[in-house]
């Protein structure tokens, strides 16, 4: 008796018998396979078979190719949402806040934001707790900044960002006891040397249904607004003259800012329809977007040292600033000094003093037709 491979099983893992008998059953078995092959052959050559198969292999071909078509074409549509956030983070970083950003920018930048609030669709986040934080401004999507912008009012127009330098802008929607406050910072710097902080803060209220349809029906809001739609009341703006924390050598530290109470009341409506933990997604009555980024930067709570002291009127500085410059000019003129400019320093505190009189804080106390910048932020229209 022997043993030979067989072809039956996996990789010879089987064996026949070869002794007289098991011969001619390896001989029927070998003709058997022989035969079957050929059927196989015959039917692979068949007309019908090759007709039947050139039908289902395209056809199983192009649903596999939709589907793939399907899956590729949704990602692209619908992007992760970290990864859209980061490309919005980027694609905002040297716009100078929106004010430098091309027409194309502006595009690509409200289409992520879109994209973003379809994704927060149906979110409460002013009751989740999320959306409340400091917050850095980090885009106005504004079309022009030329008298003022929706984020810092006329200290971003173009005349105050060359006078006035920003040094930083923010606007934080804060829990304290038991209260909403929205609170919105500018710091900047008059002819890139003297710090000033302006802040505007006051309870927000969350708006009912019927409050938010009729604030949009007002202001012809585009697409309404969300169930994260707050009423913001800030008092009149403070605005501290000085350094809140920083100077030469220390010496500002131990020197109180001079704080002073500028321009009137404001109201402005705030929505949030899209927030994170990196940003906030802003909404203006008048279908602005904004981007805020989440912060911890110590800049970041300037305004407390603002609203520490009790501030001076503006119009109560302006009089006394006045009747300093009518005094020195009074008494260069009775002296009788030959020179012009004894009395110049002393003239310019009474046209200062005059300034004081009709200065607003930055906020746009009536707006321009067809304005661009009116909406939310820093720069709310007078009650």
């Amino acid at each position: 008796k022997c043993v030979v491979p067989s072809r039956h099983g996996s990789s010879y893992g089987l064996w026949a018998d070869c002794g007289a008998g098991g011969m001619v059953r390896a001989a029927n078995r070998k003709s058997f396979n022989i035969s079957a092959l050929g059927l196989f052959c015959a039917a692979w050559s068949s007309p019908n078979f090759v007709a039947w198969t050139s039908r289902l292999r395209p056809a199983r071909l192009r649903g596999l190719s939709r589907s793939c078509t399907r899956k590729v074409q949704g990602d692209r549509r619908a992007p992760a949402t970290g990864d859209l956030v980061d490309r919005l983070l980027i694609v905002v970083e040297d716009t100078d806040r929106g004010v430098a950003a091309t027409a194309e920018q502006k595009a690509t930048i409200m289409d992520m934001i879109l994209q973003l609030e379809s994704k927060g669709e149906g979110r409460n986040y002013l009751k989740d707790g999320s959306a409340y934080g400091k917050y850095e401004v980090l885009y106005v999507g504004a079309n022009t900044s030329r008298i003022a912008n929706p984020a810092g009012g006329r200290w971003r127009g173009r005349v105050g960002r060359r006078l006035f330098p920003t040094r930083g802008l923010y606007q934080h929607l804060l829990r304290q006891g038991g209260k909403n406050i929205a609170v919105n910072l500018v710091e900047v710097a008059f002819l890139g040397i003297v710090p000033i902080v302006v802040v505007l803060s006051g309870p927000a209220v969350e708006l009912s249904p019927c409050e938010r349809e009729a604030a949009a029906a007002e202001r012809g809001t585009p697409g309404g607004l969300s169930a994260n739609a707050v009423r913001a009341s800030f008092e009149a703006p403070r605005l501290a003259v000085g350094s809140c924390g920083r100077g030469l050598l220390g010496l500002a530290r131990r020197l109180p800012p001079l704080r002073l109470r500028v321009g009137p009341r404001t109201s402005v409506v705030l929505d949030a329809p899209y927030v994170d933990g990196r940003i906030r997604i802003g909404k203006g009555s008048t279908g602005i977007r904004f981007v805020f980024r989440r912060t911890e930067d110590a800049k970041a709570d300037g305004w407390k040292r603002v609203l520490d002291g009790p501030p001076i009127g503006i119009k109560s500085f302006g009089l006394a600033v006045s009747a300093l410059g009518v005094a020195g000019t009074t008494y260069v003129i009775a002296q009788g000094a030959g020179s012009i400019w004894k009395a110049t320093p002393w003239m310019l505190c009474l046209f200062f003093g005059a300034f004081c009189f009709q200065a607003s804080g930055g906020i746009v106390r009536r707006q321009p037709r067809n304005a661009d910048y009116d909406g939310q932020g820093m720069s709310p229209v007078k009650e």
